[in-house]
């Protein structure tokens, strides 16, 4: 493998650098979002009562819209 010239290799290190900030703000960020589900009520209307059902259906599928067989 060739060596790094200065440049990829400085670029590489701000590379990481910035990946580690988007992680570290991703998990500080999407943690809270998925703690909090919203209602359903306000979610799916009186008159789309079949985005529920599909949302209810996939709920008892465990949040899996393939059977265990295929996921794996």
């Amino acid at each position: 493998m060739a060596e790094l010239t200065q440049a990829q290799a400085t670029y590489n290190q701000k590379a990481i650098a910035t990946a580690h900030k988007l992680a570290d703000a991703s998990a500080t960020y999407a943690a809270p979002a998925k703690a909090e589900r919203p209602d359903r009520n306000a979610l799916f209307p009186q008159h789309n009562l079949s985005a529920l059902g599909v949302a209810l259906e996939y709920e008892a599928m465990g949040n899996q819209p393939v059977s265990d067989q295929l996921a794996h």
